[in-house]
């Protein structure tokens, strides 16, 4: 099974000293609690690059510690897809040996939406605009992604509706977020519902759509470099 480095640099506590990361933390030493927050520091020059690559290459660092070798690298909303902190993680996946990085742009953003929040289509259109900027960048990732306007909520309709739409050819990634009723997960205040999309993803009806169309399952470790 794959398992990927999340990079984080939102909401959680970073793994060094927070008073080694004066621009990416709080005065309570947490992350800021939004990718929004750290877009507008970004952007406004508030962000000091070389305090990311150290908080980064200690997460990956500690996941190696673990005893794990990772797949592929991604990260908690999206923010390794900014064009500094892409150049990090794509330094860092060629000094690790982690090639494959995921691509966030959702395809068929219109076409598929179905019942989906107008933040939430707002956002993948803006996340779609520096995944462009991005694709020639990134060594190894799949040719398109799906699951972003469905983040949350990607239950047995929706997720149907986006295998329905998923491209004729190449491979994808389908992000989603399995999980237990009442398991206490500090991220309960998102409103995700984890049991739905955890039905969708052992349903029968699904895995019998999978098998007639032909899809294959696949992984990170299998895809070719560009």
């Amino acid at each position: 099974m794959d398992i990927g480095v999340h990079l984080t640099l939102i909401e959680e506590i970073p793994l060094l000293d927070p008073a080694e990361l004066p621009t990416l933390v709080k005065v309570d030493g947490k992350f800021h609690p939004h990718a929004m927050q750290f877009v507008r520091r970004y952007f406004s020059g508030r962000i000091n690059l070389q305090e990311v690559r150290r908080e980064l290459e200690a997460q990956v660092q500690k996941v190696y510690a673990a005893g794990l070798v990772p797949s592929h690298f991604d990260s908690h909303q999206h923010v390794h897809i900014l064009p500094g902190i892409l150049k990090i993680v794509v330094e860092l996946s060629q000094k690790y040996g982690i090639p494959s990085i995921r691509l966030p742009r959702e395809a068929g953003v219109f076409r598929k939406m179905g019942r989906v929040p107008f933040a939430r289509l707002v956002q993948a259109m803006v996340l779609n605009t520096f995944c462009q900027m991005a694709k020639g960048r990134i060594e190894r990732r799949t040719d398109s992604f799906s699951g972003f306007l469905y983040g949350g909520n990607l239950n047995k309709e929706n997720l149907l509706n986006l295998l329905k739409h998923l491209p004729r050819h190449g491979t994808c990634e389908i992000m989603c977020h399995p999980g237990l009723e009442g398991s206490g997960s500090p991220y309960d205040h998102w409103g995700y519902h984890w049991p739905d999309e955890l039905s969708a993803l052992v349903d029968a009806d699904i895995k019998e759509f999978v098998r007639k169309e032909g899809i294959q399952l696949t992984s990170c470790r299998e895809l070719e470099s560009r």
